[in-house]
């Protein structure tokens, strides 16, 4: 996720209220501007969603229940893996994966996807690992026994690694800026705090409070962060959307409110561009997706289909392209081409 949404602190029981409802419910988008001419899409299912999804070179990859690796944009076959994995995280380059062994859950095997060959291994409590822009080094948190965690960056063997900085053992995600220079961390507890974290600085500033997710956008010059709030009238759930300016990650810019209101914050994705984002919405038995333009303010449905059942419990994009939208729901991959 390209993905990853997060369930924190105080947010878990809203969240999970969220996850649990029985379908996708309807929710409208306001902009100062709002255009409904659009062309019709067609959606496609790619099959049942495999183990691990993610995104590697533009290609969509994941782990079938024979814990082989799959590239589902292709339909082919890759690397038999030599154990069951629990987690797998796939690098940029889609060549090289992190697998964690079912086995042996303290482990992080560095692996080629081609081939499974083990390149590497990262023992201990390696946690929250992510891949860095380029593919070729890992980052994670290491957990120590004083209720502490190392931030930690290492190449593909394990052997060669770095601690950054030292952080609280509430820290539960991790990203790497595409300028390769900075890290984002989110607190579990410290009123789920959002902070950049300099990589060659070690300093740390705090961007926003009340986080529940966030995406960097593909140039790393925006932040997308969603805040849980409980509408006064109906007592219900509601997400508050804003964008960090990222331009000058020494001088981030504060959170500015954004107008738009998916139903779930994993329904959201960067497009190809730093400056528009898309999202899914259900209208009666018509899929739409929609865009909102950040530089203009402007809201467009940009395509809509027929041919997908209802979404239904936890839906998420997975993949924004120039030509198509890959999105799960009801544990089934969608391919939705854009005209």
């Amino acid at each position: 996720m390209n993905r990853r949404w997060l369930i924190i602190g105080g947010g878990l029981l809203l969240i999970t209220l969220a996850v649990l409802v029985a379908a996708y419910e309807v929710s409208s988008s306001s902009s100062s501007s709002s255009k409904t001419q659009h062309a019709a899409g067609t959606a496609t299912a790619l099959g049942p969603l495999p183990q691990f999804l993610g995104v590697g070179n533009s290609e969509l990859l994941g782990i079938d229940s024979n814990s082989t690796i799959r590239n589902l944009s292709g339909n082919t076959s890759l690397a038999a893996l030599q154990a069951i994995p629990s987690a797998a995280v796939w690098s940029a380059t889609s060549d090289l994966a992190a697998i964690r062994p079912a086995s042996n859950p303290t482990h992080w095997q560095i692996i080629r996807t081609t081939t499974g060959e083990i390149l590497g291994e990262l023992s201990g409590r390696a946690n929250r690992l992510v891949w860095s822009p380029k593919g070729d080094r890992v980052a994670y948190l290491y957990q120590l026994t004083d209720n502490t965690q190392n931030l930690t960056i290492a190449d593909v063997t394990g052997s060669d690694w770095t601690v950054v900085v030292d952080l609280p053992a509430s820290l539960i995600d991790l990203a790497w800026l595409p300028n390769e220079t900075y890290a984002l961390t989110l607190d579990a507890t410290d009123n789920a705090t959002l902070s950049l974290i300099g990589l060659s600085s070690h300093s740390i500033k705090a961007l926003a409070q009340n986080v529940q997710s966030f995406q960097v956008s593909p140039n790393g010059t925006q932040l997308l962060i969603a805040q849980p709030s409980i509408d006064d009238t109906t007592q219900s759930l509601v997400w508050q959307y804003a964008v960090i300016s990222l331009d000058q990650p020494d001088q981030p810019s504060n959170p500015v409110p954004i107008p738009i209101t998916p139903r779930q914050p994993s329904t959201i994705h960067w497009g190809s561009t730093d400056s528009e984002l898309i999202y899914l919405e259900q209208s009666d038995s018509e899929l739409m997706l929609q865009r909102y333009d950040l530089s203009t303010n402007q809201q467009t449905t940009i395509t809509s289909a027929k041919t997908v059942p209802p979404l239904i419990g936890l839906t998420w994009i997975v993949q924004v392209t120039d030509t198509a939208v890959f999105f799960v729901s009801n544990n089934t991959v969608y391919h939705l081409s854009l005209p």
